[in-house]
């Protein structure tokens, strides 16, 4: 299962920044989705995050070590209803903290635009250890539904 999260950036939270963390382009959009895709890991699914990069409502972010993406996120960018997905981190880069630093460059985002609020799903691991411990509360439990095999 996942758990609905929200953040009221009215509460404020750190804002300092990594230089690691990257604006993604249409020329990174592959290696992004190879990142995503490996993070989670998941079945690649390159159009959708193309079209999605394309929106001015969305934001796409890497976390580069050396020529790598590392670590990914995207923001979707909505007065009422801005929400963080494809919070993805490379396995030998769990745990150093590349997930939090771009949550941290995505709400710095929304705070310069005035957004109040954020949302996200939140995986068990991610709900313990980065958005928690950064302030975010949650709000639902979304159940996985498993077909029958």
């Amino acid at each position: 299962s996942q758990t609905g999260m929200v953040f009221d950036l009215s509460k404020g939270f750190s804002e300092e920044t990594d230089e690691n963390i990257v604006y993604i382009n249409e020329d990174q959009m592959v290696d992004w989705s190879i990142a995503v895709a490996n993070g989670f890991p998941k079945p690649r699914e390159d159009a959708p995050f193309f079209g999605l990069a394309k929106s001015d409502k969305v934001l796409t972010y890497g976390y580069m070590t050396g020529d790598t993406i590392s670590s990914t996120g995207l923001l979707m960018i909505d007065p009422d209803l801005s929400g963080i997905h494809e919070i993805s981190t490379q396995e030998a880069a769990r745990g150093r903290g590349q997930g939090t630093a771009i949550i941290l460059r995505m709400l710095q985002d929304l705070k310069a635009r005035g957004i109040k609020n954020v949302s996200l799903q939140a995986s068990d691991a991610g709900r313990d250890y980065v958005y928690t411990p950064l302030g975010f509360e949650t709000v639902s439990t979304i159940p996985t539904w498993v077909p029958a095999q």
